[in-house]
C-alpha cells in the first residue's frame, strides 16, 4: 500500500534518466495524501503535471470513488476493468523522494510510522495509471492518477503486506513508451526496486 509520501524535487539534486525533467529550473518540497494533485509525468508530454491522486474512472457518477482507488494491485490489474482498460495507453509515473507506512505496535493504540528511503536516489519513480473524468453536472475535467503497488520485499514485508511498485531505472522508459510497448511485453521483465531501502522509524 501507499498512502503517503513526499517529494523533494530541486534541480541540483535529480538523477532520472529523463532529460526533460532533469532539465527543470524548479524547487518541490511537498506531501502527498490521496487526494492531493501529484507530481507526474506522461509520454509524449515533456512536462510535469498535477495530477489528482486517486483514479476516478470515466464512468464514476462521483469523483469521492477515488478516495478508493488510489493503488492498483500489479496482481490483479489486468481483471480490474477500471485499471485493465489504462495499460497499454495510460501509463505515467509519480515523482516521490520517499514514502511512509505505518506498523501496528503490541499493547499500543497508536501505530509506529516509518519513513521509507532509497539511498542515494533522491528521487525515485512509482508505477502510474491514469485518466479523465468529467463532471456532467460543472464540465470540469479531471485528470486522476493511481499508484500500483506489489509484493514488498523481505525488509519491507516486516512492516506492511504491500509496498509501490518503484521503477528501476532503466524501465522508466519503457513504462512509459505506450506508443510501442503493451504492457503484457512488460510485465513478462519488469521488476520493482527491491532490497535497497532505507527505513527510519519517526
Amino acid at each position: 500500500m501507499c498512502g503517503n509520501f513526499d517529494l523533494m524535487f530541486a534541480k541540483k539534486n535529480s538523477n532520472l534518466l529523463i532529460s526533460e525533467i532533469q532539465d527543470l529550473d524548479i524547487d518541490i518540497n511537498e506531501n502527498f495524501y490521496p487526494s492531493s494533485n501529484v507530481f507526474t509525468f506522461t509520454d509524449g508530454d515533456n512536462r510535469l503535471e498535477k495530477m489528482h491522486w486517486g483514479l476516478i474512472p470515466h464512468w464514476a457518477k462521483d469523483k469521492k470513488i477515488g478516495l478508493s482507488m488510489f493503488n492498483a494491485r500489479l496482481e490483479t490489474i489486468e481483471e480490474k476493468k477500471s485499471f485493465s482498460n489504462l495499460l497499454d495507453k495510460n501509463r505515467c509515473i509519480v515523482l516521490a523522494s520517499n514514502y511512509y507506512e505505518w506498523k501496528s505496535v503490541e499493547n499500543q493504540k497508536k501505530k509506529q510510522k516509518y519513513k521509507i528511503t532509497i539511498k542515494d536516489n533522491p528521487v525515485f519513480c512509482f508505477a502510474g495509471l491514469y485518466t479523465k473524468w468529467v463532471d456532467k453536472t460543472t464540465g470540469e475535467i479531471i485528470k486522476s492518477t493511481t499508484i500500483v503497488t506489489t509484493e514488498p520485499d523481505l525488509k519491507l514485508s516486516e512492516i506492511h503486506h504491500r509496498m509501490p511498485f518503484i521503477l528501476r531505472n532503466s524501465d522508466i522508459y519503457n513504462w512509459l513508451n505506450t506508443k510501442e510497448i503493451k504492457f503484457k511485453e512488460l510485465k513478462e521483465v519488469l521488476k520493482p526496486v527491491k532490497d535497497i531501502f532505507e527505513i527510519e522509524a519517526i
